[in-house]
């Protein structure tokens, strides 16, 4: 099967609220996505906190979807997760990664990846 990949920033969101919110979903049900570096970083002069969620079916934020939860992240500073031999797989639109910080407006979610679209 003939299939195109994409290497590119998948998104990049801070978010406005302390609620859970979703920061990517492939495109549609042709493409499986894989994350390889997540970055997160607390642009604040204060400490903050950060979860992040995999759900591979929707967008609820529960425990059995952590990755990583409450997180610390020190003032002006970067936490970068590197999937160097592997990646996080997103495999259809229902798919979600989930991010949520502890104060809005703090916290900024960046992650690179490959989209691999199945034709």
């Amino acid at each position: 099967m003939p299939r195109n990949i994409t290497h590119k920033q998948l998104a990049q969101r801070m978010p406005s609220s302390t609620d859970a919110c979703v920061l990517y979903r492939p495109p549609d049900d042709t493409t499986t996505t894989l994350v390889k570096v997540l970055i997160i970083c607390n642009t604040t002069n204060a400490a903050k906190t950060y979860s992040i969620w995999v759900n591979q079916n929707g967008t609820a934020s529960g425990d059995q979807f952590a990755l990583k939860k409450s997180v610390s992240i020190a003032a002006n500073t970067t936490d970068t997760l590197n999937f160097n031999d592997g990646a996080i797989v997103l495999t259809h639109s229902s798919a979600s990664l989930i991010v949520s910080a502890s104060v809005l407006n703090s916290i900024t979610f960046t992650i690179y990846g490959d989209e691999i679209e199945e034709f």
